[in-house]
Order: C-alpha cells, then structure tokens, then sequence
C-alpha cells in the first residue's frame, strides 16, 4: 500500500514538473518570435541603399567626370527618388552641375536642369511673373 501511494505521490511531481517544462518551452519559444519581429520592425528602413555622391567639392558649371563622384550606402528612409543611384552614374558624365556640391552630399537630378530652367525658378521664386502675356 506504501508503494502505490509512493508512485501516486511521484507521478504527480513527473507531471507537474513535465508540464513546467512543457510551459517553459512554449514562453521561450513564443518570446524567440517577438523578438524576432520586433527585430525585423526597427530594422525596417536602415537597409543601406548605395547613392552616387559627390567625391570633392564641386562648383558651379563643372563638367561631371568619373573622378568626381563616388559611393555611399544611406538608410533607405532617407532615400529619395531624385536622388542618383549607382546604376544610372553614366547619364552624369559630362553634364554640367548647376549648384555647388560639397563633398559627400548625395547627387540629385535636380543639380542637372538646364541653365534655362534654373533661371526660371529663380524668378519663381523670387514670385516675379515668368512671361508677360502680349496684348
């Protein structure tokens, strides 16, 4: 009679403590998930994204020359459609900048607009009429 109160007393303890063991597998597997979500959610938007910048300082009216830019990886939030990706460094051989560059800062296509329309933004700007209608 010991003996089947002996292993009632000890299948109790296998079971409770296989059941804490069970438990604790589950929560660190769940808390393993979190954590990888929660990883993936504050890298979203640190994702380095290559950009051709410029390599030295450069002035208004240079030509654009290979040895003029460079590469440099940015987070992809502050990425922008206007600026120059690596692929495209071909379009900007031999254009001429129409604003001075610092060393380092990102090449936009806007530095690229012709001397025309360069004029007419700064007469928009300065909101002075950019034609005056014929009567």
């Amino acid at each position: 009679m010991a003996s089947d109160a002996d292993s009632g007393g000890a299948s109790v303890v296998f079971g409770v403590s296989g059941g804490l063991v069970t438990a604790c597998m589950l929560g660190g597997g769940a808390a393993f998930v979190v954590e990888e979500r929660l990883e993936h959610q504050y890298r979203q938007g640190w994702n380095l994204i290559p950009l051709v910048v410029a390599a030295s300082d450069l002035e208004e009216g240079e030509l654009i020359t290979l040895d003029q830019i460079s590469q440099r990886s940015v987070p992809e939030q502050f990425v922008t459609t206007a600026m120059v990706l690596p692929d495209s460094y071909k379009q900007l051989m031999n254009a001429t900048i129409h604003r001075p560059v610092h060393a380092g800062d990102p090449m936009t296509w806007r530095l690229f607009v012709s001397a025309v329309q360069s004029r007419l933004n700064a007469e928009v700007a300065r909101q002075r009429r950019t034609f005056t209608p014929d009567r």
